[in-house]
């Protein structure tokens, strides 16, 4: 397993992945526990597509055989608005959507 950096640099932005906070030089917004897991999880997973259900086993620790993902929508888009208003580039696309 590779280990994820723990800090993060978005342009003028910085994730501190070990206190759970995004930085920039107006403002702090905290991590929720979940959203701190989910982002170290996707920075070791590199440029590599992540799928809902990893996210439930690795993030949640849920059984494989949990089928809501609910839970990852959500988080996945809370983290996304948080990086989003921070760093206009940041994006959720889901494997599963077309083109």
């Amino acid at each position: 397993m590779v280990k994820s950096p723990s800090t993060l640099h978005l342009g003028a932005r910085t994730v501190d992945l070990r206190a759970g906070v995004v930085r920039d030089a107006l403002s702090e917004v905290k991590l929720t526990p979940v959203e701190q897991r989910l982002l170290a999880y996707l920075a070791e997973a590199g440029e590599r597509a992540v799928s809902q259900d990893e996210l439930l086993i690795h993030v949640w620790g849920y059984h494989q055989a949990v089928r809501s993902r609910t839970a990852v929508v959500s988080a996945c888009c809370g983290l996304a608005a948080h990086l989003r208003e921070r760093h206009p580039r940041t994006y959720v696309r889901w494997a599963d959507e077309t083109e």
